[in-house]
């Protein structure tokens, strides 16, 4: 989309001049053309017609000079009555395309662009130039490069501009290094178009040259201050080298510039959200989905920074509305039922058991119903979901329950392996299952010093007090063991 409208606003610079044999019959026409006095012009063609009628090449200049007026389409009309009047008025075929170009009729433009070239297939340059931009709105680009081609060989090299509206068709079908060349020679011409600098800086981006592409992004941006694309395209470069101040100096450039570059404030928060502006980055958020409420990223963004204030109710909320908009947001899910958790999380510390299982019943859902085959840490995830909501069904005393969320714990295999075993071994032990909670001990042991404990209860109850108290010493020493190296860790 950037890319076509930058190609409509080529042709701004690609103007048409009238051509002195369209104006033979009309005085001065080509004075006044010049001088961009196109009011004057229409004057002068409504004499005309007022006393020649049938004259076609007035009608024509006069669609033209509307043409240039952005009166789209009355200058239609006026050459619809030219080609009436001559059928074979190669020109205003031509006037006409750059008027559908411009109200994005391209079909219609090519065929006049065709009309025109049958007509007069060397005599007129302007018409390869119209049909290759139009070529290039259609995403057509190897037909856009071959008429710029010909239109730069009919110019005989003349027209700078050529080379620039050729390397930008270039830079499209992904051949940067013909496209800086096509930059490099209009520069040789116009070494202060700051189009041509950034768009050169655009082509070195492209190429993967972010060196050069900086320093063609200065050059744009110290002749041409305002130039908000060439502070854009400076942006993408420093957000991907990590450079975020940088970035985001130039981003606040953008939108002072360009109101209209609203996007760029999700990225602002993503960045802000990485050096540890939280305030910022949500303020950034805000901004964003007041003005674009229907975007499901907007929410994502601003979730994830919630978490740092610790507001899971609202970054659930945010993350059920991105998910809403865009349902096949898996990210926002997976986030959202990390959200959950981290609630889950708070109600454990308040002894909320029953809201904490709850709220693992929905990370769970949300976990298994929206899977990134993508993401080697699923099953980690579900895993982890389902080991707490385990947990929270022993706090409930629902060990039946609590045990077949640790079973298919250890059916996936994964690190909260060894904690399923020894909190499956505590169920079972509640439940009066006592060999299998033995069995559950001894698979948590070692790593689990708790386990320990739990298997001396179990010994205790089998009427082994001796086995118990050599459990309890073990289990004593693989704590201490386990504190030393946490320690020697932190060191």
């Amino acid at each position: 989309m950037v890319k076509r409208t930058l190609i409509i606003l080529l042709t701004l610079f690609a103007i048409c001049p009238l051509a002195t044999s369209d104006a033979w019959a009309l005085p001065n026409i080509d004075k006044l053309a010049d001088a961009g006095k196109f009011e004057e012009v229409i004057a002068v063609c409504d004499k005309s017609i007022r006393q020649r009628p049938k004259d076609a090449k007035a009608f024509g200049i006069r669609g033209w000079a509307k043409y240039r007026l952005s009166r789209f389409e009355q200058g239609i009309e006026d050459c619809n009555r030219a080609i009436q009047l001559d059928c074979n008025y190669a020109r205003a075929y031509r006037y006409r395309a750059s008027m559908f170009f411009h109200l994005k009729r391209y079909k219609d433009a090519i065929a006049d662009c065709n009309k025109s070239i049958a007509l007069d297939p060397t005599g007129d340059e302007f018409a390869y130039e119209e049909r290759g931009l139009t070529y290039g709105c259609l995403n057509e680009y190897d037909k856009s490069i071959a008429d710029l081609t010909t239109a730069i060989n009919l110019s005989h090299g003349t027209r700078p501009e050529y080379f620039g509206d050729r390397g930008f068709a270039y830079e499209c079908a992904n051949k940067n290094k013909q496209a800086i060349e096509d930059f490099d020679t209009q520069l040789r011409f116009q070494p202060k178009n700051a189009w041509a600098h950034w768009q050169k800086g655009q082509a070195y981006f492209f190429w993967g040259h972010e060196g050069e592409a900086i320093n063609s992004c200065n050059v744009a941006i110290a002749l041409d201050p305002k130039m908000a694309d060439a502070y854009m395209t400076r942006y993408w470069i420093l957000m991907r080298e990590h450079k975020y101040q940088l970035a985001l100096m130039d981003a606040r450039k953008m939108l002072d510039l360009k109101g209209e570059y609203r996007f760029v404030m999700l990225d602002m928060a993503r960045m802000n959200n990485e050096l540890g502006n939280f305030d910022e980055a949500l303020k950034n958020c805000n901004q964003f989905i007041s003005s674009n409420p229907n975007y499901a990223y907007g929410y994502d963004q601003r979730a994830k920074i919630l978490l740092h204030f610790k507001r899971y109710e609202d970054c659930i909320a945010d993350l059920s509305r991105a998910a809403q908009l865009s349902p096949k947001a898996f990210k926002a899910n997976i986030r959202k039922a990390r959200a959950y958790e981290s609630l889950a999380f708070i109600c454990a510390d308040l002894k909320m058991h029953s809201e904490r299982e709850e709220l693992l019943n929905k990370a769970i859902a949300i976990e298994l119903k929206t899977p990134e085959p993508t993401n080697p840490n699923f099953d980690s995830a579900l895993s982890h979901y389902l080991y707490c909501r385990g947990v929270a069904r022993f706090e409930l005393a629902k060990y039946k329950e609590a045990i077949e969320d640790f079973n298919s714990v250890i059916k996936i295999g994964t690190n909260f392996d060894d904690f399923a075993y020894h909190k499956r071994a505590l169920a079972e032990f509640r439940l009066g299952k006592l060999d299998q909670a033995m069995i559950d001990c001894n698979a948590a042991i070692p790593r689990i010093p708790e386990a320990y404990e739990t298997r001396a209860e179990i010994n205790d109850k089998q009427g082994k007090p001796v086995v118990a108290q050599f459990d309890r010493l073990y289990g004593y020493f693989a704590k201490l063991i386990r504190n030393l190296s946490f320690q020697h860790n932190l060191l």
